[in-house]
Parts: structure tokens; C-alpha cells; sequence
């Protein structure tokens, strides 16, 4: 059934991705610089039980990938480590503080030097760059804008305290996201550039999107069009897919990281709850995500019973589109248990006020069904 309207819904004559790939009319450039109140906070600590206090919505904008480390997430089994290009080894910094560092007034230039090894492994060669203005910010990280000196190229700079990687998984988890994303070459993901540290820092150069994320779009347009909304599903759906053929999990889809670029194309980002599958039935029982967005196979259960996998993507994804067309998550309530509570129950509904087609609420319904193995899959020839 999936296929009989995905075919007329996505790939509709009206669809800007079908002539040509050009925006949909309305969509508005003019994006403010908002600063993110502390997303990381809506994620599900490691040990998957509820904040007694965290709100189940999205807290605020991100404008590029910022969290990092905090969430528990599976390893890459040792075999797949063995195969690709191991992960950088984090030197460990001499600090003992476990509290966020503040890294210096935002709004500030600061000069990064950069001692690069030669390739021989004989000297270093020097590269420096000027980090501009705060672009977003998580936990245990913040991105800002950042230029190369040697090229004057632009990019976004994800900066890591070392003093927030004092323990030995904390190193492991950036590690494990570095190697994860660096392996990802595709159009419609975050690109991966280039990894360097000093004493006090991890420094993750990204490609930069200058025009932050759907989040910031949808806090200042509300909600968007249906055409509007295809446009950039499809793209979500290409860069998924994709993932899901390379056994990457992303895991925490949601507006804020889903990035746009100059021309307002999709980029997916922030890969810190990623995990990579060693086999495509492999499951996994961590408890993380952002709860307006966490699928109900990921909380229903105990750790034994419980299990979770592709699937997860595409809950998330029926919530992004949902989102999109009316404004606010299907299942956002007052506080986290009761949006759990609603997960669970997957209770939703479309708002009379809103307008939106047969076509769109099918799909949505398809992908936010509670059993994984009914949930709508990708039919290959969608992308063609």
C-alpha cells in the first residue's frame, strides 16, 4: 500500500525536486541566528530513565552539530573497527574537571593553530584559522563559524573541551561519532573535512550550512506548505537511505539537525548517537534519542526483551514530517513520561485547522505505525 502513494505524494509533477531541484516558492532566506537553550538536555540520559524535569520539546535551535558525548551509544563491533581507518586517538587532557569548560566570549575572533604532521611523520606543517561567531551549541560542545587562513575557505568548527573528556568512554564516543561520520560521503549529509586537537581542545571541521537547520525555520515560519515539506522529506529520505545501506543507525533525526545550506538543501548532521551495524539483522538496546522523536521500540520493555534498529529512523522521520505540516511534534506533552505515555500509545492527530492532504496523512501514518515490521520502507525506485 505504501507504494501505491508514496509514488503519487513524492514524486508529484508539483514536487520542486521533479523540476529541477529549485525551492519551493515562499521559502524565506532571511533566517535569524538563534542560540540553542540546551537541546542535549531533551536527550534520554545513558541509563534510559526519565529527567524528572526535562520538557519533552525540542529546546531550542541548533545551528550545526554541537552535541556531543553525553548519551550512551553502542560501539562499532571490533571487526568493523578492524576494517575502516581507525578513529583519532584522543590524547588525554592532564584537567580533572568534569564540568562543560567555557570557551572564551563567543562573539569573540580567537586564532587556532594547528601543528599538522607531515606526511612522512618527519616535522609538523602550521595552518591556522579564525573562529568567528557562536553558530550553536550542546552540552559538551560548541560550533562556530570558522575560516582558513592558508585558504580563506569557510567552515563550521565543532570545539570540544578536553576537560570534558576526562573519562576514558567520553573519549570513545567522539571517537566512535569521528569515525562514523568521516566514513559518510553523500549529497544530502554533513560533510566530515578534517580532525585536529591542541592541549586544551578537539577541533571537528565540518562543511559549513548557512542557514542552520529546519528547526530555526519552522520556530520562525510555524509550519510549513506541503511542497515545501516534500521538498525537503525527499532529500531526508535519499541521505537514510543511504546510511541504512552503509548499516549506519543515525538515531537522533529531528529538526535541529537537519541542516540547510546556502541553497537551502537538506544536509543531516550530528552523528552522536550513530551507531554501525555489523550485520543488517543486528539489533541494538541502548535508550537514547529526544523524546518527541524516539520511536516506541526504543523505550518499550526491558533490556532483554527490548530491541531496536533501522526502523528508528523512519519513526523519526514520519514526526519530522508531521512537524513540518503542523508546527509542533505529534506527541509533545507536558513533560517526558507523558510524551513516552503517548509514544506508547502512539496518540496523535491532525488538526482541523490545518489543511493537509489524503496523500500526506497516509504517509505519515505509514511511518508512525508502533510495529517496526509494518513500518513503511524505502521502495528503491523512489529515488530514481
Amino acid at each position: 500500500m505504501a507504494s501505491r502513494y508514496l509514488n503519487s505524494y513524492l514524486e508529484s509533477s508539483n514536487n520542486p525536486n521533479n523540476v529541477g531541484g529549485h525551492l519551493p516558492p515562499g521559502t524565506n532566506l532571511n533566517l535569524p541566528v538563534v542560540d540553542d537553550g540546551g537541546e542535549d538536555s531533551t536527550r534520554v540520559n545513558a541509563g534510559g530513565k526519565i529527567p524528572p524535569t526535562a520538557s519533552s520539546d525540542e529546546r531550542g535551535p541548533r545551528s550545526q552539530s554541537a552535541s556531543s558525548s553525553e548519551p550512551q551509544r553502542q560501539q562499532p563491533p571490533q571487526s568493523r573497527q578492524q576494517a575502516e581507518p581507525a578513529a583519532p586517538n584522543l590524547r588525554r587532557s592532564s584537567s580533572s574537571r568534569q564540568k562543560p569548560t567555557v570557551i572564551p566570549e563567543d562573539q569573540d575572533e580567537v586564532e587556532i593553530t594547528e601543528h599538522r604532521r607531515k606526511p612522512n611523520g618527519e616535522g609538523y606543517t602550521i595552518h591556522r584559522y579564525i573562529r568567528g561567531r557562536l553558530l550553536g551549541k550542546g552540552g559538551f560542545a560548541k560550533v562556530y563559524w570558522c575560516t582558513s587562513l592558508d585558504t580563506n575557505r569557510h567552515y563550521a568548527v565543532k570545539i570540544v573541551p578536553k576537560a570534558n573528556l576526562v573519562r576514558t568512554r567520553q573519549r570513545q564516543k567522539l571517537q566512535a561519532e569521528i569515525k562514523i561520520h568521516r566514513s559518510l560521503k553523500h549529497r544530502y549529509v554533513c560533510e566530515y573535512k578534517h580532525f585536529f586537537e591542541d592541549k586544551e581542545n578537539c577541533y571537528i571541521l565540518l562543511e559549513l550550512c548557512q542557514n542552520q537547520s529546519l528547526n530555526e525555520m519552522i520556530k520562525r515560519r510555524k509550519c510549513l506548505t506541503e511542497p515545501e515539506s516534500k521538498f525537503y522529506l525527499k532529500q531526508l529520505f535519499e541521505s537514510v537511505q543511504y546510511m541504512h545501506k552503509a548499516n549506519v543507525i543515525h538515531r537522533d533525526l529531528k529538526l535541529g539537525n537537519i541542516f540547510l545550506d546556502k541553497n537551502l538543501n537538506v544536509k543531516v548532521g550530528d552523528f552522536g548517537l550513530a551507531t554501525r551495524l555489523s550485520t543488517s539483522e543486528e539489533k541494538r538496546k541502548t535508550i537514547c534519542g529526544t523524546p518527541n522523536y524516539i520511536a516506541p521500540e526504543v523505550i518499550d520493555g526491558n533490556k532483554e526483551t527490548r530491541g531496536h534498529s533501522f526502523e528508528v529512523d523512519i519513526w523519526s522521520m514520519g514526526v519530522i514530517m508531521f512537524t513540518t505540516l503542523v508546527g509542533k511534534p505529534p506527541y509533545e506533552s507536558k513533560d517526558v513520561k507523558s510524551t513516552y505515555q503517548r509514544i506508547l500509545a502512539n496518540k496523535y492527530e491532525f488538526p482541523d485547522s490545518i489543511p493537509i492532504t489524503n496523500n500526506a496523512k497516509d504517509l505519515i501514518s505509514a511511518m508512525l505505525q508502533t510495529n517496526p515490521q509494518k513500518r513503511w520502507v524505502f521502495p528503491a525506485r523512489l529515488f530514481l
